[in-house]
């Protein structure tokens, strides 16, 4: 994953995809396949960014609940469901982003921010 790293420090999007795909296709079973799956749903969300359409919204949108569904048992899939509830958020879809919030478990790394955000969420959906 060191050359998609690079990529993405620099920037190059495009091509961090690519290679992070390769790494998914050619190591399916890879002890690392969920970190790279998270990795290439955060690059669709980067070229999100760089140029916001609704494809590629729904592109990072389907990236993240694939990874969830794929990786439930990761800690992985926290981080990704943390992306999603943003993006349900930010298109003020609030009762999925409530549930988002809330299905990210009490240990986790984004435990605390979800908690904190849930009650934003509750009062921005009231």
């Amino acid at each position: 994953m060191t050359l998609a790293h690079l990529q993405i420090e620099a920037e190059r999007y495009a091509a961090a995809g690519t290679t992070l795909r390769g790494l998914l296709e050619s190591y399916p079973q890879s002890s690392r396949a969920a970190d790279a799956d998270l990795l290439r749903a955060y690059v669709l969300g980067k070229q999100y960014e760089e140029t916001p359409n609704d494809d590629k919204k729904q592109v990072y949108r389907a990236a993240l609940g694939e990874h969830r569904t794929r990786f439930a048992e990761s800690p992985t899939a926290a981080e990704a469901s943390w992306r999603l509830s943003r993006l349900e958020e930010f298109d003020r879809n609030w009762q999925d982003a409530i549930a988002l919030l809330e299905s990210i478990p009490a240990g986790s790394e984004r435990s605390g921010e979800a908690q904190a955000r849930l009650a934003m969420v509750y009062e921005q959906a009231l």
